[in-house]
């Protein structure tokens, strides 16, 4: 996945020095541009894979996208700087995140025996919720755009060295009906953050979001895999009706209302589910103000992620497999009282 090139690329006003992440539609680079001054600075450069340049749904997928990116003003959402076309070649350009996405942040503190702490899992899911919250809530000229991300995943939330979490790919909130998807129906290799009524359609709500920021933050927390297979149908099976453990029975240190409040995000009916990411977000923070106090998430996210991981780490890392994989569990999902 990783591409570096002997002689930089360049693409408009930009010099692409490495390519970072390649997926079905595009690819990323990091790149570097001169601002009026003539001061050089980092971007992350996405564009469309050339042989998808004359294809036409894939060509209103990435304005899409783009449309959408330039919209989104928000301390906890990746910046978008500009949407451009070159000698043919669509690209748009947002600001370089220097630091890890959170399922390479996970797979390194696995390895080095430093996991994420329950305070850090909370801070990371409180920011990627306050990023939500503004998403679902946002308006256009008065009227609601109804934006639900559709893919949040490990992938998607970018931890920057200095601790500030950045939700990216918020494109696909209105693409997934053009989506290439498997046979399932479903967007390959997303299943095991999709919530249930996702992997049956489409038109989804808010809800989806806040059920993939559960298993997120139960992963986080428990520090393994809530929903794994390798079978797609397997592990979509897993995703509708395998048995939620609640996290403090597999961390008896975990507050019981934090496992109460994951619980709650993970009710597999929509209606049951915590309602919006704004209530999630207030409850979290409440339940914060019990948990101790520790290193600041910057110093951890800078002592796992060394030096040389600050270009690598944006790559996504398809084959990460935590220590212990979840085994079914008999364990309620219905919590025992409403936060």
């Amino acid at each position: 996945m990783e591409k570096n090139f002997a002689t930089p690329e360049r693409l408009g006003r930009y010099l692409l020095l490495q390519r970072v992440a390649v997926g079905g539609m595009g690819e990323i680079f990091y790149a570097t541009t001169e601002d009026e001054n003539g001061s050089t600075y980092p971007v992350a450069l996405k564009r469309l894979h050339p042989e998808n340049k004359d294809q036409p749904s894939f060509i209103q997928m990435f304005f899409n996208e783009g449309r959408i990116a330039g919209l989104l003003n928000h301390p906890h959402i990746v910046k978008s700087y500009e949407f451009a076309q070159e000698d043919g070649m669509l690209y748009m350009t947002m600001e370089w995140i220097d630091g890890p996405d959170l399922q390479h942040l996970m797979r390194l503190g696995q390895e080095q025996g430093q996991p994420i702490s329950i305070r850090h899992a909370a801070e990371i899911t409180w920011q990627a919720l306050q990023a939500l919250h503004y998403a679902h809530t946002l308006t256009l000229n008065g009227q609601p755009m109804h934006l639900t991300h559709r893919d949040i995943s490990p992938h998607n939330l970018m931890i920057h060295r200095d601790g500030i979490l950045k939700i990216t790919d918020f494109g696909i909130a209105r693409m997934v009906d053009h989506l290439s998807l498997t046979a399932t129906g479903v967007i390959k290799g997303k299943i095991p953050y999709m919530a249930p009524e996702q992997t049956r359609t489409s038109k989804v709500t808010p809800q989806a979001d806040l059920f993939a920021m559960g298993v997120i933050f139960w992963e986080m927390l428990c520090q393994r895999r809530l929903f794994f297979d390798a079978n797609e149908m397997r592990c979509i099976d897993l995703v509708r009706y395998a048995q939620i453990p609640w996290p403090h029975q597999i961390r008896p240190e975990i507050p019981i209302a934090l496992s109460e409040l994951v619980v709650w995000s993970l009710q597999r009916d929509p209606e049951q589910r915590i309602p919006n990411a704004g209530l999630f977000g207030q409850y979290l923070e409440a339940i914060m103000q019990e948990i101790p106090s520790e290193e600041p998430l910057r110093d951890y996210v800078q002592r796992v992620c060394a030096p040389e991981e600050g270009i690598n780490s944006t790559q996504e890392i398809d084959d990460w497999q935590p220590p212990t994989l979840h085994q079914k569990t008999q364990v309620s999902t219905n919590p025992t009282r409403k936060l």
